[in-house]
């Protein structure tokens, strides 16, 4: 009575590590076509991944030289009104010394026409008594 029950067990076991057995070589073979399967598959996808990253690039280039451009621009116009400035800058001084000039002349002829008017009244003062 034991003897087929020790039997039983024992071709149970066998068979348990024979199932065992075949789908670890299953898994092996298909898990290494998967693999395979995936590198293949892998170029597409870095070639995909490798051109989205080229038109990253070209987007970034061109508004790289976009902004450059602009930059270069307001350069110039900044440096053209700093060259206005400075030549108002000295018009400015300019009329400033005129004026003052004007003024001094200005003042030296009212000086000059009180001085006259002065003598005026002297030379009618006596012819008129």
């Amino acid at each position: 009575m034991r003897e087929p029950i020790v039997y039983f067990g024992i071709g149970f076991l066998l068979a348990t590590f024979l199932i065992i057995g075949v789908r670890a070589l299953m898994r092996f073979r298909f898990g290494r076509t998967a693999v395979r399967r995936r590198e293949v598959a892998s170029p597409s996808i870095m070639a995909d991944i490798d051109a989205e990253m080229g038109e990253l690039h070209a987007q970034l280039a061109v508004a790289t030289q976009r902004l450059e451009t602009s930059v270069e621009q307001m350069r110039n116009k900044t440096a053209s009104q700093l060259s206005e400035i400075g030549t108002s800058g000295d018009a400015l001084v300019r009329l400033k010394a005129e004026f003052a000039d004007r003024s001094i002349a200005l003042a030296a002829l009212a000086a000059k026409e009180s001085a006259l008017h002065g003598q005026l009244r002297v030379t009618e003062g006596p012819s008129s008594r």
